[in-house]
């Protein structure tokens, strides 16, 4: 096992490990891990899961590591399964008039009768060409006249705006043009190039900000919209109410738990092995928390402590579907940009913009900065360094400025929230 402790206590959420001899571990969203074992048994690649856990300690890679030499020599041992071969109508479904609706049917059925799809891929891949595919020219155009530059346009507005599926999508056509190329419904497959011209266009564009509301009115409709929103799941909302209040990013707030909240101090501390910098010489994030907002988060904490939940069941924001997990990155950002129509106009982390760009505005009678630029740095969490237009250096220091940021904090929720209470 060449997986330390301490490598498994630094992964983020999404972050996959080689343990050895074709052993990975996952760290969930939710933060707990799981473990696979690839085997390639008769030419074909067999993936199990070994196990899932939720501390990172030796016990727990012992433990993977045994369960994986038991499930190689099981795989190993086990009759061979049969392989997945084409009939002969299957076989001339494709010819070279075919269409890429054509050869995904046939590369999507393939996959799964193959195993090398479960039925979860398959509905997810369907749901996203569904979404992104079927409504192009490309759906009904014939495979074998589809170019790498016609497949980079397509690819192009969606990498813009929700880059994570772009990556899934250029995976799937990947697999879709290596399909047609086998079934000999194109000559030369365009995905490479079209890989490439993707690469250039990330490379030759400038930086993209993500787009933030910074006039006042603006923002304080945008709050009122999130508390009256009635499409989303109640965690999607109230994950998009805290990250407005709190001005965190969105994997952060997402998988808050309970643990992390001292209601009777009104304080939030996020462990470093959760924040973005990872640094394990920077303390946790410690953010205090506005009246309003602790009052809030109170109420919210009774109702769940009503239900009676488990201590390993804390998240603040479950999963309508599986409390064990959140939602998606996806799905709040999709309620941004679609329920509340903030498409092109705000994002969920465009707030930590809104608030940097609305607190510098702020002055005092004689025109003083009434927020000190570090008590912002240090509610957003950003190393030491240069600040853009004013060259101060060094702003974060190791005290957290935490009077600084709750006063920060208040003026914020007061302007958000208009004198109501959360």
């Amino acid at each position: 096992m060449n997986l330390s402790v301490k490598d498994l206590a630094a992964m983020q959420p999404g972050d996959r490990a080689a343990a050895g001899r074709s052993i990975y571990v996952r760290r969930n969203a939710d933060q707990t891990y799981s473990a696979t074992i690839r085997v390639r048994r008769d030419g074909r690649l067999v993936e199990r899961t070994l196990m899932s856990f939720d501390t990172a300690n030796r016990s727990n890679l012992d433990q993977v590591a045994k369960t994986a030499e038991q499930a190689r020599a099981e795989i190993q041992s086990s009759p061979a399964a049969p392989a997945a071969t084409r009939t002969e109508a299957q076989a001339a479904a494709l010819h070279a008039g075919s269409t890429v609706a054509d050869v995904y049917g046939d590369f999507s059925a393939y996959c799964v009768r193959a195993g090398l799809w479960n039925e979860r891929n398959a509905i997810e891949n369907q749901k996203r060409i569904d979404r992104h595919l079927k409504p192009s020219a490309l759906w009904k155009a014939r495979a074998a006249s589809v170019t790498a530059l016609q497949l980079s346009d397509w690819l192009s507005p969606i990498k813009a705006t929700v880059p994570d599926q772009a990556g899934k999508l250029q995976s799937l056509m990947r697999g879709v043009m290596t399909h047609a190329l086998a079934a000999r419904v194109i000559d030369t497959s365009p995905a490479p190039v079209m890989r490439d011209l993707m690469t250039r266009v990330k490379r030759g564009a400038p930086k993209a900000h993500f787009h933030a509301l910074t006039d006042p009115q603006e923002l304080k409709s945008l709050m009122l919209a999130i508390e009256s929103m009635g499409q989303a799941s109640a965690s999607v909302r109230d994950c998009l109410k805290l990250q407005l209040l709190t001005c965190q990013r969105t994997s952060e707030v997402l998988n808050a738990r309970w643990r992390e909240f001292d209601l009777a101090n009104s304080t939030w501390t996020i462990p470093r092995s959760r924040m973005k910098i990872a640094d394990a010489s920077r303390p946790d994030h410690v953010i205090p928390l506005p009246p309003t907002v602790a009052n809030w988060l109170k109420a919210k904490h009774a109702r769940w402590l009503a239900g009676k939940p488990k201590m390993t069941d804390d998240l603040v924001f479950p999963s309508p579907r599986n409390s064990d997990r959140t939602p998606t990155d996806d799905a709040v950002t999709k309620a941004m940009r679609l329920t509340l129509a903030m498409n092109g106009k705000h994002v969920p982390h465009g707030c930590r913009a809104s608030i940097k760009t609305l607190s510098i505005r702020e002055t005092h009678p004689d025109g003083s900065p009434r927020f000190a630029i570090a008590w912002t740095e240090s509610l957003l969490d950003h190393v030491a360094g240069s600040l853009s237009g004013d060259q101060l250096r060094g702003s974060y220091d190791r005290g957290q400025h935490v009077e600084g940021v709750l006063r920060l904090l208040t003026w914020w929720a007061d302007l958000l929230l208009d004198g109501r209470l959360a």
